[in-house]
């Protein structure tokens, strides 16, 4: 909503935001074992590069090339959302 000077640096245009987000597993690639169709899930936004320094030290926090779900990347006001099966969050079926 702020279009401002970071925002205009950051984020590419078109770009489909949103960077939180809740839905169900609709497709996977073949190495995906641990998710099935229709689960309930959320995740992480951050999507880390998992080879720099500070991944391969477990602090994928400060990783420099960390890419943004909505920010650098399409975003969770889409239809459908691709992120790596690492950052997907399993959501329990008493939730």
């Amino acid at each position: 909503y702020n279009w401002d000077q970071w925002a205009q640096k950051t984020v590419p245009v078109p770009m489909v935001t949103g960077h939180e987000f809740v839905g169900t597993v609709a497709d996977f690639g073949a190495a995906v074992t641990e998710y099935k169709i229709g689960q309930r899930v959320s995740g992480e936004g951050h999507i880390v590069c998992g080879h720099c320094r500070n991944c391969r030290a477990g602090r994928g926090h400060l990783c420099r090339n960390t890419l943004g779900v909505g920010v650098n990347r399409p975003g969770a006001f889409g239809e459908y959302l691709a992120i790596p099966q690492h950052n997907v969050v399993p959501i329990p079926d008493d939730v």
